[in-house]
């Protein structure tokens, strides 16, 4: 298991930069990924199952998320300004959130 988990869309470009980053520093093994649907649910992030976006319908570290809110309410990060962004940068064994910031 990785240390960290990072929640992602593919459609935001601040969480491009988190991808990019990921890539570049060759840090896949360290920081898994997962990835919202590209389009917002109920102006939301969400997570659901589309062929068309090759997305998967949950995250693999909080599976019973519907919404990225549903992280943020779960386990706010420090000095969280009640915006549910990605990317979301998450500790894998203590599910704590670290940064919302990319």
């Amino acid at each position: 298991m990785s240390k960290y988990h990072s929640i992602v869309s593919w459609t935001c470009p601040f969480a491009h930069r988190a991808i990019i980053a990921r890539s570049l520093f060759k840090v896949e093994d360290q920081v898994s990924q997962s990835e919202t649907s590209p389009v917002k649910k109920e102006n939301k992030w969400a997570f659901h199952d589309s062929e068309e976006y090759h997305t998967p319908a949950k995250d693999s570290l909080f599976p019973e998320a519907t919404f990225v809110a549903d992280i943020y309410n779960q386990t706010p990060p420090p000095n969280w300004d009640k915006v549910n962004s990605v990317p979301l940068l998450v500790d894998s064994q203590t599910k704590q959130s670290i940064t919302n910031t990319s």
